[in-house]
């Protein structure tokens, strides 16, 4: 594992700029999120128990590109779902998603996908209570005119939008997981089996 000097100099790098960019979020999620992920996972690998406990296969990789999965790459790819959907398409649907993929039995399954979406995209002023998706954004008949309310309105359509396009990649791809990325907010997204 890294040392306690690297990990203190890591994370006043990480802290010293907004995360106010996709590149941003993508960058923070390599160094804070993938790779001690992998690191960790990799060590488990060597305990017997761990391996067994937490159905780790070979381990995991994080690709950023759909593409590494053509067929030059010698490693078939399943999908995890004990019953694929008419939707389902072993190769990801969507390039701008960053999937995770868990090695087992020298196959590739697609485990999870995840979407970086910028703050600034959403504009998280739509915090204002919760979001009841129905009413505040879908089944809303009228549009309010007040310029406060209206950006409100806009950022929860915005929220939702992302939201749906998160899901949306979890039933194209029949997955169980998906998050969805705002800046220091992950939002994580799951369809159960009997849904």
């Amino acid at each position: 594992f890294s040392s306690i000097q690297y990990l203190k100099e890591l994370g006043q790098d990480l802290c010293d700029r907004p995360l106010a960019r996709k590149k941003d979020l993508e960058t923070y999620q390599r160094l804070a999120i993938k790779r001690p992920t992998t690191n960790i996972i990799s060590y488990l690998l060597g305990i017997e128990e761990a391996r067994h406990a937490f159905n780790l296969g070979e381990g995991i990789i994080f690709e950023n590109y759909t593409n590494t999965l053509s067929d030059s790459n010698n490693k078939s790819l399943r999908i995890l779902k004990k019953e694929q959907t008419l939707n389902s398409n072993p190769k990801p649907q969507s390039t701008d998603q960053i999937c995770v993929y868990k090695e087992a039995d020298s196959t590739q399954n697609l485990y999870i996908v995840i979407e970086y979406k910028p703050p600034y995209k959403l504009l998280l002023q739509a915090n204002k209570g919760l979001i009841n998706i129905l009413e505040d954004v879908i089944n809303r008949i009228i549009i309010p005119t007040d310029l406060e309310d209206k950006f409100v309105y806009y950022s929860k359509w915005l929220i939702v939008a992302a939201l749906i396009q998160t899901y949306i990649y979890i039933i194209k791809n029949g997955l169980k997981y998906s998050k969805l990325v705002i800046g220091k907010a992950n939002v994580f997204l799951l369809v159960k089996e009997d849904k």
